[in-house]
């Protein structure tokens, strides 16, 4: 009897880390979404720049913005890229067709979550 137990224990204990690391997993894809690196401008020109920033998972990049020369509501939105592993979650959008050598007076970056 007890050599029976042990074999039920022995082919039990495969089986316990597979499933907790299901649930590890899936704990993982729970985590809130979160910028780890940026929010950065770059490549600035005239009429242009990027902005950048890297998530803490996949996720879909947003930024919106409004002009100085000419607010608007709700502001501009640019949709960027989806950010994935395979690009370690970086993303950057191009906000081009500005106003000339204009500021910005507000921008924000906006992720939404991914599977």
């Amino acid at each position: 009897m007890t050599l029976a137990l042990r074999s039920r224990q022995a082919l039990l204990a495969p089986l316990m880390v597979l499933i907790l690391a299901g649930f590890a997993g899936t704990l993982h894809a729970a985590e809130p979404l979160r910028i780890t690196h940026g929010i950065a401008s770059g490549d600035v020109t005239p009429t242009g720049v990027v902005i950048w920033a890297r998530a803490s998972r996949a996720a879909q990049m947003m930024v919106e913005y409004v002009q100085t020369t000419a607010p608007s509501w709700p502001p501009i939105r640019r949709s960027g890229p989806q950010v994935e592993a395979k690009a370690d979650f970086t993303g950057k959008v191009l906000l081009d067709g500005l106003a000339p050598d204009a500021p910005l007076s507000a921008y924000s970056l906006l992720w939404t979550a991914q599977g």
